[in-house]
């Protein structure tokens, strides 16, 4: 077994957001798990970790709650092509542009797209 571990140094374009999502698809849920700066701790960061539905109805609703706090990014994991409900809910849920006003930046692997 080769114990040689690589140190992989910052880069400067590298970006360093402060409120991220990540979503684990599964074929009808979701694990959704935010990570946004302490409401009254400089410096603190807080996670939270909830269930939801694969349903038209949950993803919208999802959409507007990760709007409403805030998030930069949300990464979406899935085995198999269960990501596609989340991807491709209607009203452009979890599609949305950044704050920073930058485009939605996509890279599924194996989707052509």
């Amino acid at each position: 077994m080769d114990n040689h571990v690589e140190e992989i140094d910052e880069q400067e374009d590298e970006q360093r957001l402060e409120r991220v999502a990540a979503i684990d698809v599964a074929k009808a849920t979701g694990m959704v798990c935010v990570r946004v700066p302490h409401r009254s701790v400089p410096g603190r960061r807080v996670s939270k970790v909830w269930e939801v539905s694969a349903t038209t109805n949950s993803i919208a609703t999802l959409s507007d709650e990760l709007f409403e706090m805030g998030i930069e990014r949300v990464v979406i994991e899935s085995t198999s092509d269960y990501w596609r409900t989340f991807f491709s809910a209607p009203r452009g849920a979890l599609t949305y542009p950044p704050r920073s006003g930058e485009g939605l930046e996509v890279r599924i692997p194996g989707s052509n797209g």
